[in-house]
């Protein structure tokens, strides 16, 4: 590798097929520096252009995903920048998938709502095994939209409680992020009978009480409204 990097011969050339084995062997720090190599080199063929900027930005992820609290929006944000060139050039066909996924996730956990929108619904199509978890961000980012669409997160969100596959964490948060959806539609009722579904699960339950409060006091909100006289009725 040290040879290589250093301008070795012709015969210890690099490419990406190597730069994607040690990636895969977990040779992060090798892999790293192969691909940012054939960056700066800029030799590859037309249909590998994308490859070192999707090793990187892979990598950029993992990063991303062990840094501080204060730390992960910017991290995610580079990866994604990595990730974007990558779509662009155009991702290797054996990592397309995985790209379109990874790029989606990093702009949504970058806070960027309105861009991870359609590479996410890229990413439905060429993930069938992770449609819940993409539905999920999808849901939560029509959500927090501005203004929300409220609509389109409820139906992502159905989409989401339809994947069998979802263990019973997976399947609560759903269930949560449902009433979240329904509180903000104002729709109550419904909000009530989902969090039956769920009294029983220890590990939420101090977010389903804190839900069924905020639902009993927006209750006596409206029961208070409907029993408040017209303006017009005091001046009689």
């Amino acid at each position: 590798l040290l040879a290589i990097l250093s301008g070795g011969s012709r015969d210890e050339a690099i490419d990406m097929a190597s730069v994607f084995k040690s990636f895969d062997e977990g040779l992060h720090t090798e892999a790293r520096a192969l691909a940012e190599k054939l960056e700066e080199e800029g030799s590859l063929p037309s249909d590998e252009w994308g490859g070192p900027a999707f090793i990187l930005g892979a990598l950029a992820m993992q990063e991303a995903q062990d840094a501080s609290e204060k730390e992960k929006t910017e991290r995610y944000l580079t990866a994604s920048r990595y990730l974007r060139a990558a779509y662009n050039r155009g991702f290797p066909p054996q990592r397309k998938a995985e790209g379109l996924y990874l790029l989606g996730k990093s702009l949504y956990l970058g806070g960027r709502l309105s861009e991870c929108r359609p590479v996410l619904q890229l990413a439905l199509k060429a993930n069938p095994s992770k449609q819940g978890e993409i539905h999920g961000w999808l849901a939560d980012a029509a959500m927090r939209e501005v203004p929300p669409a409220l609509d389109q997160a409820l139906a992502d969100n159905t989409a989401r409680l339809a994947d069998t596959s979802l263990s019973r964490d997976d399947r609560n948060e759903a269930l949560l992020q449902r009433v979240r959806i329904l509180f903000r539609m104002g729709r109550l009722t419904e909000c009530a009978a989902v969090l039956d579904k769920m009294k029983d699960q220890v590990r939420m339950a101090g977010e389903v009480a804190i839900l069924r409060g905020r639902i009993l006091c927006r209750e006596a909100q409206v029961l208070a409204a409907q029993k408040k006289p017209p303006a017009d009725a005091k001046q009689k």
